[in-house]
């Protein structure tokens, strides 16, 4: 019965944080192709956007800011630890640089904690590995974490625009005559609670 009950009342909805995500992604894959960049940078960029964009404005702009904290912290640690690993020879061996980069995330979220950014730790560790696992010796260290910086950074700012620019919320669904008052009052209830949360 309940079962019945909620299929009855789905209905099909896209909210206005559906449609930013959309317009955010899409912006991030279009501006990556006009500058003729690599699939992952626009795939790193397109992560960025979608982690970035919150309810609100203001939630936005707080998730642009820790995520560019954390990939500037990240950023600038990969430089440094593919550097140090590079002058010692670690990076032809597998394992011994994998046991590296995990202890190395230890100091990064007591960074991200000591400057009172806690919500920057687990995105300066993404960025993190992105520059340090992914890196070969034919890669310029600087070069390779200076481009994922701009891609994050870059997706951060589509979000933040895109979110600024569109309505945080869609027009309520049209309503069937037929329906009852309590329906009425129902459908309009959760239209405004999709709104909020999508």
């Amino acid at each position: 019965m309940k079962q019945q009950q909620t299929d009855r009342h789905f209905r099909w909805h896209v909210g206005m944080r559906i449609i930013k995500t959309v317009i955010a992604v899409f912006l991030c894959g279009l501006i990556s192709h006009l500058q003729k960049q690599t699939s992952f940078y626009s795939m790193i960029a397109m992560i960025s956007a979608i982690i970035c964009l919150q309810n609100s404005t203001g939630q936005t702009i707080a998730s642009a800011l820790n995520r560019t904290i954390g990939t500037l912290i990240g950023g600038l640690a990969g430089v440094m630890t593919v550097y140090l690993m590079d002058a010692t020879g670690v990076l032809e061996l597998a394992l011994i640089r994998y046991l590296i980069l995990s202890l190395a995330l230890i100091p990064l979220i007591q960074v991200a904690l000591l400057i009172k950014r806690p919500a920057s730790a687990a995105l300066a560790c993404v960025v993190f590995l992105c520059v340090t696992v992914a890196y070969t010796p034919e890669d310029a260290p600087a070069l390779w974490a200076f481009q994922r910086m701009i891609a994050t950074l870059l997706g951060a700012a589509i979000a933040y625009g895109v979110d600024f620019i569109l309505p945080h919320r869609t027009p309520a669904p049209s309503v069937a005559p037929s329906q009852s008052a309590s329906e009425i009052q129902n459908t309009a209830q959760e239209g405004e609670e999709d709104s909020r949360d999508l």
